[in-house]
């Protein structure tokens, strides 16, 4: 079976010349250092063919259902697949939504095609020992999600003063998460002002062509907040560059 090539997430594994990197749709990642952990009793390998059973029962018992229920995976985009291609059969019918991640609806497009069972036949054992780190993370949730709250709403307190000021630019507010759209409103487009982002100034947010959009751009708010002000500062040069 052939599945097309994700554009966006070759482009985002493959990307170079980028030191403020405003792509992420994520926090900042956390290290072991910043954690109160204990890895004393962490082993490299162990039974966890479906799932490291605590992790497996804690986040059953967080949301109401089995542990037999539950499956962790490498990330969004894995989940994406393992969700669709349970649902989906030959020939269904699928509505995604415009704009949107791409392989939200590059899978569906693949799977209706051709569909097979595929949780024991692709879902191979998890990763134990970030699984047990996991379960540790997992009961601090509160605290990591406190720690990262004010960042992000100073950060997007930052982007919505700089839109409202900028003509070239005009955006719906997100309600949650750590990305925001906008549209540019000049004479080139987002894919323009992106690629001119990355190459004088090494700032990078995501083309809006990934997402079928290409009058917009793609930019996370979920980092560091003093480089985050810088790439906000080289955004406006980059607008400033293209518009003169």
């Amino acid at each position: 079976m052939n599945f097309p090539l994700i554009r966006y997430l070759e482009w985002t594994k493959t990307l170079s010349g980028c030191r403020i990197n405003l792509c992420p749709s994520s926090i900042d990642k956390l290290s072991l250092s910043s954690r109160s952990l204990d890895l004393s009793g962490i082993e490299i390998s162990g039974p966890n063919h479906y799932g490291f059973a605590p992790l497996m029962e804690e986040l059953a018992s967080r949301y109401g259902t089995q542990p037999e229920n539950v499956v962790t995976t490498l990330g969004s985009s894995q989940a994406l697949f393992l969700a669709c291609a349970g649902l989906l059969e030959t020939g269904d019918r699928v509505l995604v939504e415009k704009p949107t991640y791409e392989p939200l609806w590059a899978v569906p497009s693949a799977l209706a095609k051709t569909v097979w069972r595929i949780i024991d036949h692709m879902h191979v054992e998890g990763v134990y020992l970030g699984e047990q780190v996991a379960l540790q993370c997992l009961a601090q949730g509160e605290s990591i999600r406190s720690r990262f709250s004010e960042r992000i709403q100073a950060n997007l307190s930052l982007l919505r003063e700089f839109i409202q000021a900028e003509e070239r630019l005009s955006w719906v507010e997100p309600r949650g998460g750590v990305i925001a759209f906008p549209r540019v409103e000049a004479g080139f487009d987002g894919d323009r002002l992106a690629e001119h982002l990355r190459e004088k100034y090494a700032t990078c947010v995501v083309p809006g062509r990934f997402f079928e959009s290409p009058r917009h751009f793609r930019i996370g708010f979920g980092g560091e907040p003093k480089e985050f002000q810088k790439g906000i500062a080289f955004l406006k040069h980059a607008l400033d560059d293209l518009s003169g």
